[in-house]
């Protein structure tokens, strides 16, 4: 977070919210996807416990993997929560770039839960890096049966309807981060 931090101009107060996943084996997928359920309540509480921080001008997440699911699901029930109050959540969160980097989220999922719903509008940009190239995702991918991970989306290979969808929203941003790597 440090080197993040200072190659961003340092900005504000960096923070780590975090939490142990891994647990080995293709059985700790599922454990990892249980404990995120978990953690969602709790990062909704340090979201609005951040947010009332006198003097914070923004917030800005980057949510990595599994991590991305975690977030995406607080922001989102933190969004029905404040929409049934009349509330706009992006300024009771004070929410400026959402960053997901290799998001270990189904496509569906996420044309219906960030698009259709409009959790994407919330903060006021979103950026996901992708990599068609992600061992993990691949994994994910095979695990979970899903036909197409966010995260390892190869856009030009999307329907035409389906790239429309993604590529017409205003606030976001995809950001091809598939490497040529010797590893």
């Amino acid at each position: 977070m440090a080197q993040l931090w200072h190659f961003m101009g340092r900005p504000g107060v960096p923070m780590i919210y975090s939490w142990p996943a891994g647990h080995g084996g293709l059985r700790g997928y599922t454990s990892d996807s249980e404990s995120a359920e978990f953690t969602v309540f709790h990062i909704k509480q340090f979201l609005r416990a951040l947010a009332a921080t006198p003097g914070l001008e923004k917030i800005h997440i980057l949510a990595h993997s599994r991590g991305t699911d975690v977030v995406t699901t607080a922001i989102k029930e933190l969004m029905l929560e404040y929409r049934s109050k009349g509330l706009d959540t992006r300024a009771e969160l004070k929410l400026g770039n959402l960053v997901l980097v290799a998001p270990d989220l189904d496509l569906d999922i996420v044309n219906q839960s960030l698009v259709a719903e409009g959790m994407i509008f919330v903060p006021e940009r979103f950026t996901v890096y992708l990599s068609k190239g992600d061992r993990a995702l691949k994994l994910s991918s095979w695990l979970t049966n899903s036909v197409k991970r966010l995260g390892s989306l190869i856009l030009d290979e999307l329907n035409p309807r389906e790239r429309a969808d993604l590529t017409s929203l205003p606030n976001m941003t995809f950001i091809d981060a598939d490497v040529e790597s010797d590893i």
